[in-house]
Parts: structure tokens; C-alpha cells; sequence
């Protein structure tokens, strides 16, 4: 805090001040009760010492001698001296502690008004600290579409702003962008929105949200977060999708029509989750409907008269082993004996749950049984 005259206030400073005052105004009252007093004395010697002379040079004036009240226009000038001064000085020091009050508020007001400046700064250095660090590039843009300040990010994209443009800034042109928020967000909209940057070969997903400065201005901060390398990504992503599908289609052309007739059972009950054709066409099912395929088919194991299937899947459910019969014989109803190379397969997806069964079955008949004409 300083002093009205500008010096730095120290501590105690205050009441010397006002110590300082009050002697100021005890002698500014003296000198002017001093001034009138030796006024009254100069009046007082006029007045009587000129009568005197006069009457003594001019005896025709002397015709009626002049009685002088010498005592009492002393006594009245020392009272109305002594007076004045007491007065003066209280009126004096009235005015003094006023100013002095008055320069103590003012004092008061400038450490106020100086520590709340420092404060702001501090906040402005602050922020700006943080948008200097932010990975992304930032821009406050003011009216008419000056970018005011850039962060290092967006500086190193883009260069300095130097007082340029929104539009030349960011494309070199000085037309307006036809893609321009900034009426929006000066209108009180927060955007979010892609750009596509053709001078960069960059995409930004762009960030606007009005500012409102001290004087209630209303600015735009932008920010610029690059999303290249995440719509690569994407689209690498979809491709790839697009690769697995295709590839499944194919596989599942395959498996549908492979000489072998496959078929994958659920770990937990053994109901049959999927089969292609050549399953459908030799295998005959229990609880299946004839000539049915569909694509999650509703049944249970192949049914067989003296082989118990449940027993042979639970048996490879328990052990994790598969098991193998190169020359299994399959007979059903109103149908000759079929030879079939029969596999069936524990398969794991994860470790959490129960692995399902895969059967796969090759129709051998023909090479273990030729036909003679």
C-alpha cells in the first residue's frame, strides 16, 4: 500500500499521518490567529496613534477630546485572537482527518484493486499454462474472426496467428469459410463438428464454445482434437469385418457343402447347434424335422438303436479327449448299415465356459463295401 503522496506506506505509518495532521493544523490555525492578532494590533495603532497625531497638528479637531478604550479593544482582540485560533484548528483538523480518511480509502481501494490485478494474472498465466500443455490445438477467435492466441499445438500445425484471420489462418484464403460457426457460437451455441482439412490431409473433430471476456465481449474457443489416425483405424476396422465376413461366407460354403456331414453340440445339454447338408441328408435325427435345415437347428444327438450317443459326448465332454472310430457303423431304420470315419471333437472358445462337441462324419461305405454287378 503506498501514501497519498505515493511513497510506500510503512507499518505505524497511519498515526504519525494523523499526529502529523493535528500538528499541521495547530499551527495553520496559530499562523492565522498570529496574522490576526497582528492585524488587530496594526488597527488598533492606526487608530489611536493617527487621532493623536492629527490632534496634536490640528488643535480645531480638539475641540472635544477623544476618550480611548485602550484596555478593552486589547482585551477584545487577544479574546477574539485566542477564539479564532481555537476554531480555526478544530476546523482545520475536521478537514484534515476528512482528507486523511479519504487517502485512506484510496490507499485501501489501490491495494485492493492492485492485489486483485495480480490475482488475474495469475489466473490468465494459469490457463494459459494449461492450454499451452493441451495435446490439442486451441484457439481463442474475436471478433471479426481474429485468432487471438493459438497454443503450441495448434501453432505447430498451423504457424503463428500474427493477427490473421480465422479463414486465412486455417485455408490462406481471406473469404469467409462457408463451413464458419463463428455467428453460431457468438450467439451462445456450444458446436461440435469434423472438419476435414484438405492443405493438412488431416481430420479434426472441432470443438467451438463462446468466450465471454471481462469488457463482455463474446469470443470463440476452439479446439482442434485430430481424429486421423482414429478414422484410419475405422475404416481399417470396417475392411477388415468386411475381410472376416467374406471369409466367413466362404467357410461356411465350404462347411456347407463338404462331402462330410458335420455338426457342432452345445457342451451343457448336447443339443445340436448347427449341421450342414450332407449331416441332414445321411444322419437321420431324433426330433428332427425331414428335409429341414436351419441355420441354428432344434434337436439332439443322432439317434442310434445300440449306441448311446449321450454316454460317447459326455465321455469326450469329461475327459477333454476326442474320440475316434474309423469304421463306425450306423444303421437306421428302413435304411442299409452305413461305415462312417466318425470323429468327435472337443471344442474350446474360452476358459469359462463349457467346450461344445463337433462331429465330423465321413460316409466310407462305398470303399469298405464295393458293389458288384
Amino acid at each position: 500500500m503506498t501514501n497519498h503522496n505515493g511513497t510506500p506506506a510503512q507499518p505505524g505509518d497511519m498515526p504519525l499521518q494523523v499526529e502529523n495532521a493535528h500538528r499541521s493544523a495547530r499551527r495553520r490555525a496559530f499562523e492565522i490567529a498570529t496574522l490576526y492578532a497582528l492585524i488587530a494590533a496594526g488597527w488598533f495603532f492606526v487608530t489611536h496613534q493617527t487621532l493623536s497625531f492629527i490632534t496634536s497638528f490640528a488643535p480645531q479637531f480638539n475641540s472635544k477630546p477623544i476618550e480611548f478604550d485602550a484596555v478593552e479593544d486589547v482585551s477584545f482582540a487577544i479574546v477574539t485572537a485566542v477564539a479564532l485560533f481555537l476554531l480555526l484548528r478544530r476546523d482545520i483538523r475536521l478537514q484534515d482527518e476528512a482528507n486523511e480518511a479519504l487517502w485512506r480509502a484510496n490507499d485501501d481501494l489501490e491495494l485492493r484493486v492492485a492485489r486483485r490485478t495480480a490475482a488475474l494474472a495469475a489466473e490468465r498465466a494459469k490457463l494459459l499454462n494449461i492450454l499451452d500443455a493441451m495435446p490439442d490445438g486451441v484457439a481463442i477467435i474475436r471478433q471479426p474472426c481474429v485468432v487471438e492466441y493459438a497454443n503450441p499445438a495448434m501453432q505447430r500445425q498451423w504457424g503463428t496467428p500474427d493477427g490473421r484471420s480465422c479463414s486465412a489462418y486455417f485455408t490462406g484464403r481471406e473469404c469467409p469459410c462457408q463451413w464458419c460457426k463463428t455467428p453460431l457460437t457468438e450467439a451462445g451455441e456450444a458446436l461440435r463438428w469434423h472438419w476435414r482439412a484438405a492443405e493438412a490431409h488431416r481430420t479434426y473433430e472441432v470443438v467451438d464454445t463462446p468466450l465471454i471476456g471481462i469488457d463482455g465481449e463474446i469470443a470463440t474457443l476452439e479446439i482442434h482434437h485430430d481424429v486421423t489416425d482414429r478414422e484410419i483405424a475405422v475404416r481399417e476396422q470396417v475392411r477388415l469385418l468386411d475381410q472376416i465376413d467374406a471369409e466367413r461366407r466362404l467357410f461356411q460354403a465350404v462347411i456347407e457343402n463338404a462331402p462330410a456331414a458335420i455338426a457342432l453340440f452345445t457342451g451343457a445339454d448336447f443339443g445340436l447347434r448347427w449341421a450342414n447338408r450332407e449331416y441332414y441328408r445321411k444322419l437321420s435325427l431324433h426330433l428332427a424335422v425331414a428335409n429341414s435345415h436351419p441355420t441354428l437347428a432344434t434337436g439332439q444327438a443322432p439317434y442310434h438303436p445300440a449306441v448311446d450317443f449321450q454316454d460317447m459326448f459326455k465321455h469326450v465332454h469329461e475327459t477333454g479327449r476326442p474320440y475316434v472310430n474309423p469304421e463306425f457303423e450306423y444303421a437306421s431304420s428302413g435304411r442299409a448299415p452305413l461305415y462312417w470315419q466318425w470323429s468327435v471333437l472337443p471344442l474350446s472358445t474360452d476358459a469359462t465356459t463349457l467346450p461344445d462337441l463337433l462331429l465330423v462324419a465321413h460316409d466310407v461305405t462305398a470303399s469298405l463295401c464295393p458293389q458288384t454287378d
